[in-house]
């Protein structure tokens, strides 16, 4: 009988398992997401969440390379797999699937899709030294942040979460997802301790630069990382990131520098004044000027027009000087002066950058005379149409008998010429004979007229003078070339049969004096 129940026993089990193995379902996959590295430690996935066991058993994870690249390391612990890569500089995917298996008598397996593993930036830190420190927070203002503009970033709740950690540093970069590029780094000020549990925040602010690594459309992160030293001396080290929005303007021209030179004179002095202009913007600029007004100081000038390429190109900035001569009756003070950019067919402008000029109060003329000179001005200047500058003669005629100190300012009426602004010019007594090459734009043959003006420099006494000039500006047809004397201009424009009767009058004035001059030898 007990044979019988042992044997009925058996039977019923080998059934049991019979339609166990027949009926069991196989494990179940959702599909798994990139795995993209974003700066964080540790980096991992829980395959658990993409794969199900219908009978809620266990199941086994394993992985399979589909390519040939071992850049990024995985190993499985449980349902968790980590990644880890060998080169920190390493840029660039790795491909996988994973498997996950029963634990049934006849196992059933299933196979994810093929999962790409990314990293696209580089690692300030080892993945097994931030076990010991922790980042609590990364804050800044969630803004579109152009080329000069200022970033503050909060870190907040830096914890020592094992133990003591001396020597706390934290550093933010500025990475170029697009280009994998580090575009510059900030570190916080100075280094602290932390007790165990204890945390601290620390702040960072910087200018966006204007590096050719930042682009129009590129992607970019804040990278921070903290480093200590631990109670063993050992390194820790932990970084997280936050992307960030910087854009570069398409028309975007700047005052990178302005200097004033001396920076502190007396009234009636001359100064230069020193501009450079960059172009940040991503596309070239056309007619690009500097203007510099200051009413109180008698300053007025505008720089001739000039091109600038894109942020990329070498030829993306000028420098601009102006000599300006402050008048005497200045009060003495402290003047800011703030130049101005034009940009974008003067649509935009810019004006960032100011500088403080200190006028002590003038002490009057020296050399017992105080009568003002007087100046006259002529030219001889000829200009061609066809070239793209003239050369300009300028007569001064100073009629004191003592040498004098200025400056020149060429503006054509029209467009027909760029501008000459703040030329110094040293005048002796008599005619002075100056000369300066000026760009032509597009001139036209006629008379075209410009205004010339000679202010006084330095302790120089004599009035502003201001001269209105006509030039004859003269086409091709006008060269050298083809200048006739008056006196034969009856002969210019005469046709062909003209010149056919002209040379029979003169065959035939040739044969009579032939004849006259041997008919006489012959009667003798």
């Amino acid at each position: 009988m007990n044979k019988k129940i042992f044997m009925g026993a058996v039977l019923i089990a080998m059934t049991l398992l019979l339609i166990n193995s027949v009926f069991a379902a196989a494990p179940t996959t959702t599909t798994i997401p990139t795995q993209e590295w974003k700066g964080v430690f540790p980096w991992n996935v829980d395959l658990s969440t993409y794969f199900t066991d219908p009978e809620s058993g266990t199941l086994t994870y394993t992985f399979t390379r589909t390519d040939t690249a071992t850049d990024i390391t995985v190993a499985i612990s449980g349902s968790t797999a980590t990644f880890t890569f060998s080169d920190d500089d390493f840029s660039g995917d790795n491909k996988i699937t994973f498997t996950a298996t029963d634990n049934e008598t006849t196992p059933l397996s299933v196979t994810s899709n093929e999962v790409i593993l990314r990293k696209e930036q580089s690692a300030f830190c080892d993945p097994t030294d931030g076990v010991k420190i922790k980042i609590g927070d990364i804050d800044f203002d969630d803004d579109d942040y152009r080329i000069g503009d200022t970033v503050n970033v909060d870190i907040e709740n830096v914890e020592a979460s094992v133990e003591d950690l001396e020597d706390v540093e934290v550093e933010v970069v500025l990475y170029n997802v697009d280009e994998n590029k580090e575009i510059d780094s900030w570190e916080a000020d100075g280094a602290t301790d932390l007790d165990e549990d204890e945390d601290d925040d620390y702040s960072v602010e910087f200018v966006i630069p204007n590096d050719e690594d930042i682009g129009k459309k590129d992607e970019y992160l804040l990278i921070v990382h903290v480093k200590a030293d631990d109670e063993s001396g050992d390194n820790q080290c932990i970084q997280e990131s936050e992307n960030i929005d910087i854009e570069r303007e398409t028309h975007d021209v700047i005052v990178d520098s302005f200097t004033i030179s001396p920076s502190t004179i007396t009234a009636g002095e001359t100064v230069q004044l020193s501009i450079r202009v960059e172009n940040i913007g991503t596309k070239n600029e056309d007619d690009v000027y500097v203007s510099l007004r200051d009413s109180v100081l008698g300053i007025d000038y505008e720089s001739n027009r000039f091109d600038l390429d894109d942020y990329k190109d070498s030829d993306n900035d000028r420098s601009v000087r102006f000599v300006v001569t402050i008048p005497e009756t200045t009060a003495a003070g402290d003047y800011i002066i703030q130049p101005t950019v034009y940009f974008d067919d003067a649509d935009e402008t810019n004006s960032g950058e100011f500088a403080t000029l200190r006028v002590r109060e003038s002490t009057g003329t020296t050399g017992g005379s105080t009568t003002p000179s007087t100046l006259s001005l002529t030219t001889d200047t000829q200009i061609s149409a066809d070239k793209d500058s003239a050369n300009l003669h300028l007569i001064v005629t100073n009629d004191q008998n003592r040498d004098l100190t200025g400056t020149l300012s060429f503006v054509p009426i029209g467009d027909w010429a760029q501008s000459l602004t703040g030329q110094p010019v040293n005048l002796h007594a008599g005619a002075n004979n100056l000369y300066f090459t000026v760009d032509l734009n597009d001139a036209k043959p006629g008379i075209n007229s410009a205004t010339v003006s000679v202010r006084p420099a330095g302790n120089s006494n004599f009035e502003e003078k201001q001269f209105t000039l006509n030039f004859d500006i003269r086409g091709d047809e006008t060269s050298d070339e083809g200048v006739v004397s008056d006196r034969f201009s009856f002969l210019k424009g005469r046709g062909a049969a003209f010149w056919v009767i002209v040379d029979i009058v003169l065959i035939v004035v040739a044969l009579l004096v032939i004849k006259a001059v041997f008919g006489k030898k012959t009667a003798l």
